[in-house]
This record gives structure tokens, sequence and C-alpha cells, in this order.
């Protein structure tokens, strides 16, 4: 099939007359109507939004005596707060689709629904979870129980322009050096004079954020271990200094890093102004895709972030973080919203793969079955982009099993997740980067302030 058989057809699957931005943003719609399922959802692109109203919910509700009420959110920011505004009014949304670690608070408040039936009727249709899940090992809420049913994971890798390796003779670089001695190739090729080196987000934002956690775990360190028992914050001063030395030192070869976040650093990245940057899975590829930016839907590569010259065992690299639905036991109708995410997951693996078409390239399945069944390889998108189903493929076989060595010390209860949920560490990297402050006195600040997270955390956990 031809590129431009291919083009027409990807105009229909990404996101169809609107710009990048439009796209990545979502709209906050919708109502709180208490008439039926209240549905609050960052799953929002057009592609996604014509897939609710027109196909899953309309036939979801042709089936049962439930109605849904979507409502479309943002990222981050606004639909934080219109979250806590309606918990604030008493009137969360039935469901709430999100990471579970920004939620933390929510769950140690005892607000969410026990979710473990669910994730195992999903489980038995699709295959073993293969993201991250958290279970309330202690009883905090519920003994033994998860409050997470994932739709799809984020897989952090290097994403790269294949393209502009083969030609500057660039290797995939495997340790810190070698990354940053590519950045500078790239900054100075003349070749590539739009591209800088590496996009590195130091805004008060969760890219710059975990950008840091992910040099710590390349580094042989996390934010967090257990002592004695106890959870404390870790973040050992020399390991932390050289992270943040070596990031410093990629930001010279950024566009302004005080304006990138998850959604810009996409939009640089299609349009052609960065070579390699850090983000999740091969979702640069898909928005490059629905974009008909071929030439970069073709030559973006992703690798496993480098690491700090240590060996692999060293790493505390996570696995896949889980993206997906939580319900409200406060909502409308807890039980409805139940029935509508067993609907959609727990039906057929069929079902489940085809909720990968708006959004091919942005999560994995979170499920193990599902990349390798032939209903997500007869999916559209891939028909007309086969070298980015092998993309997905490629993260699931080669670059999560890199993943999770340390899994069994990495300690991960509610008070941690709490403490994850804050943007102590993303306000440190903005300090030092797009400011002035001293490296020593912006971490100092910053550890204090996790400390204090994590001790509210523990207080609303009752102390785990």
């Amino acid at each position: 099939m031809s590129r431009e058989h291919r083009y027409s057809r990807r105009r229909l699957l990404g996101a169809t007359g609107a710009s990048t931005a439009a796209a990545l943003a979502g709209c906050l719609g919708g109502s709180g109507n208490d008439d039926g399922i209240h549905f609050y959802t960052d799953y929002s692109t057009e592609t996604w939004q014509n897939r609710w109203e027109d196909d899953l919910i309309p036939a979801f509700e042709d089936e049962t005596d439930h109605t849904v009420n979507p409502e479309y959110a943002g990222f981050q920011g606004d639909s934080e707060e219109r979250l806590m505004n309606l918990i604030q009014a008493n009137d969360p949304p039935d469901i709430h689709v999100e990471t579970f670690y920004t939620a933390a608070d929510i769950w140690a408040q005892g607000m969410l629904q026990p979710m473990t039936d669910t994730l195992e009727a999903v489980e038995d249709v699709n295959g073993d979870i293969n993201v991250e899940t958290f279970e309330d090992e202690e009883g905090v809420v519920s003994q033994g129980d998860t409050f997470h049913v994932s739709h799809g994971g984020y897989t952090n890798v290097l994403v790269y322009r294949e393209d502009i390796y083969d030609a500057l003779g660039l290797d995939v670089p495997e340790t810190w050096d070698e990354l940053v001695d590519n950045a500078e190739t790239i900054d100075d090729s003349d070749e590539f004079d739009t591209a800088r080196g590496f996009a590195t987000p130091a805004g008060v934002v969760g890219q710059s954020r975990e950008l840091f956690w992910m040099f710590l775990y390349q580094n042989g360190v996390d934010t967090h271990r257990t002592a004695d028992g106890d959870v404390e914050v870790w973040v050992p001063e020399d390991e932390a200094i050289e992270a943040l030395d070596y990031l410093t030192e990629l930001a010279q070869y950024s566009p302004d890093p005080s304006g990138l976040n998850w959604g810009t650093s996409l939009e640089q990245w299609v349009q052609g102004r960065v070579g390699q940057m850090y983000h999740v899975n091969g979702w640069a590829a898909g928005v490059a895709a629905a974009e008909g930016i071929d030439h970069i839907a073709e030559n973006t590569a992703v690798a496993p972030l480098p690491r700090n010259d240590i060996p692999l065992e060293e790493s505390y690299m996570t696995l896949p973080t889980g993206n997906g639905y939580m319900v409200f036991e406060g909502g409308n109708n807890p039980a409805g919203a139940v029935e509508f995410i067993e609907w959609l997951y727990a039906d057929s693996i069929e079902r489940t793969a085809s909720l990968f078409e708006q959004e091919p390239m942005r999560l994995l399945p979170a499920y193990d079955d599902v990349v390798a069944s032939d209903a997500y390889a007869n999916l559209e998108y891939f028909q007309a982009w086969p070298e980015h189903l092998e993309l997905n493929r490629q993260i699931q076989e080669e670059i999560v099993p890199m993943y999770g060595q340390n899994t069994e010390e990495s300690p991960t209860t509610g008070a941690e997740q709490y403490g994850l949920s804050g943007y102590h560490y993303a306000d440190m990297m903005n300090q030092i980067i797009v400011g002035d402050a001293a490296i020593e006195d912006a971490l100092a600040t910053a550890k204090g302030q996790a400390e204090e997270r994590l001790a509210e955390g523990k207080e609303l956990t009752g102390g785990w």
C-alpha cells in the first residue's frame, strides 16, 4: 500500500481536522448529570470523543438499563481542579480515568471502590496485567484489594530520530555520556540545523518531575526506600547531584525548557525541532502519523533510557505506569460504572484491542495477550503503519523486560504513592535549569518538601 493511500486513511485515524495541541489538550465539557454514569476521562481526543458518543456508549446503553454521561478532561491542571471541585461539592464522578499515583490522596481517604474482581475478570479475557499495580496490602482501606483497572501503560523511553542518527553516524546511547555526546552532535549539525539535541523539560510540570526520577533510577537509586520497616525519602545526595549535573548539561541542547511538558514536547517533535527526548511509548510516532508528517512518523524510534554506566541489575527503573479507571464509591451509580468498565474490557479481547484504535501509540495495552493478538494487529491504524505495530512490540518484548529490576526493593505504599504526586522535584528542576539556583540548595529544599509530603501521606493512610 502506498503512503498516498495510507495518508487518506490516516487522516481518519488521527486527530482529524485538529492541530496537535488541540488533540492533546482535550476539552472540558459534559455535565455532572446525576441521571446516569458520570464518566470523567482524559481519553478525549476528537477520535476518542467520536468513538465514545457514536459507538461505545450507545451500544452499552442499548444492552443495559444505564445511561453514560461523558465529560472530557485535559491531562493536568484544569482536569485536577475540576475533579477537586466535584469532590468538594459532594458530587464526584462515577468513573475517573488517571494514573493511580496521582490519585493516592483520594484513595487514602476511602473514596474509591475496590476493583479486584473486575481486574480479575479483565485478566481472564486479556492475559496477565503487565503494568505497575497498587494493592492495599495493609488494609488501610480494604485489605489486599486493588482500586484501579488499567487500560494501558506508559513505558518510559528514549525517543530519537533514526534518520538523524544514521546521517550523523550516531549509535543508540547506553550511558549518560553517550546521550550528551549525541545531543551535542545533533545540536551542532548543519544538516539538521532546526533540530535541538535533547528536549529537557524544566517547567513545574509532571514531565520534568518524572525526568528527574528517571535519572535517579538509572543512577542506581530511588525516590523512597524502606528502613526498619518504615518508608522514608531516599534520594541520596551524591547520586541526585550527579543526575542534576547531567540534566543541566543536556538543557544546553534543548528548546526552551520552561515551555516543555508532555504535550509541547510532542509538538516540538512533530515540527522537527528535536532529535532526542524523554517521553513514553511510541506516542511521538503516532502524533506525527496523525498530523500527516510521514518522514518523522517513519523515523521515530525508541530505546531504553540510558544508564549512568551502571549494570542493568542496579537500575531502579520502574515497570510501565498504568493509566485507567477508578470508581468513586460516593458517585451516583458506582455499580453501573463497574458494569461499564467490565463491558469495555472483560467481554472479549477483540473489544479490548479495538479500544486502542483511537490512540494506538499513546498507551501500550496493559495485558500480556493484547499486543500479540490478531485483533490488535488488524487495527486499521496498524494496517496503515505496520512499522508502528513492530515498534509497540519492541517496547513490550525488549524494553519492558529490562525495567523493574528492583521492584521488590522499591516500596509501594499509600504514603509513597501520595508523595509521588507532589511537584516539589518539578519546582527544583525549574529553579536549577530555568533559574539560577544552586543544585545543592534546590535539592535540599525539594527533599525537605518530599519528607513533608510523605509525612502527610502517612497521616492520611494511618502510617502506611
